[in-house]
């Protein structure tokens, strides 16, 4: 019996260990991954578009936002053109977000443990992106590839100013 409770035991801390690195960017209790699936004819690039997303809703601010370079027979990537509220966003290698001159992205990360804006991909801001309270560091560039022609604040003044925008 003695040991059936170590082996128990056991393979409750590696579940529980395994959910934890799998969850490292998930955004508390009542949040969610959405990935941006797009597509939607006449809508393809519509970030305001439920169809486009993985969870049939439009992110919100308890949303985790993944944006990949899916073969799904299109290229259409997310176009901002409007507020959006969400808790944080990955963008992978090969795929894009475009936040449109009257687009404006607020990422609020209070209950997300995680960067504001994770980019591996390609980030272009004509609009404004306003980023805070991240429990990481508020954008990880890990290749350099955000191109801001618009405003971006950074509204978080716990971080030291070589954590804003790194590259590793």
């Amino acid at each position: 019996m003695k040991t059936f409770a170590i082996f128990l035991f056991v393979l409750t801390t590696i579940s529980l260990n395994a959910q934890f690195e799998s969850n490292w960017r998930h955004v508390g209790a009542s949040g969610f991954e959405n990935v941006w699936l797009g597509g939607t004819p006449g809508q393809e690039t519509n970030w305001d578009n439920p169809r486009n997303w993985s969870e049939n809703r439009v992110p919100d601010e308890d949303s985790w936002v993944i944006v990949q370079n899916l073969n799904t027979g299109h290229h259409a990537f997310p176009i901002i053109n409007s507020e959006v509220i969400i808790s944080g966003i990955e963008v992978h290698a090969g795929a894009s977000l475009k936040v449109a001159a009257a687009g404006e992205l607020i990422i609020d990360g209070e209950y997300a443990n995680n960067y504001g804006i994770l980019n591996y991909g390609d980030v272009i801001n004509e609009g404004r992106i306003s980023i805070f309270n991240t429990a990481l560091c508020p954008v990880l560039d890990e290749r350099n590839k955000i191109q801001n022609l618009g405003a971006v604040a950074l509204l978080d003044d716990t971080k030291d100013a070589e954590c804003l925008v790194t590259k590793e």
